[in-house]
């Protein structure tokens, strides 16, 4: 997990599992927040979310290394012999 402890008196706790779990909806800052589309866009809990990612300073490596290793550790998404051919809209 992801957890910066200056940020938790505004309300933004950010989990790794959470961004990357299956979701029913795209992974927009409305739909990470637990806010409606479009009409929640100005939600509280949206506007802390983009602050936070915003304004936070990350060690793009680190985070970067922890994805990867993430994505590594899960068979459906791990380099493997037979390759892989990824579309990115």
């Amino acid at each position: 997990m992801i957890c910066l402890t200056p940020w938790l008196n505004v309300g933004v706790f950010v989990s790794t599992s959470r961004l990357l779990a299956p979701r029913e909806r795209n992974k927009t800052l409305t739909c990470l927040a637990g806010a409606e589309p479009v009409a929640g866009a100005q939600h509280p809990a949206v506007e802390r979310l983009q602050f936070f990612l915003s304004e936070s300073p990350w060690e793009h490596e680190r985070i970067n290394a922890r994805r990867l290793e993430h994505l590594l550790d899960d068979p459906r998404t791990a380099a493997h012999a037979g390759g892989v051919l990824v579309i990115d809209d």
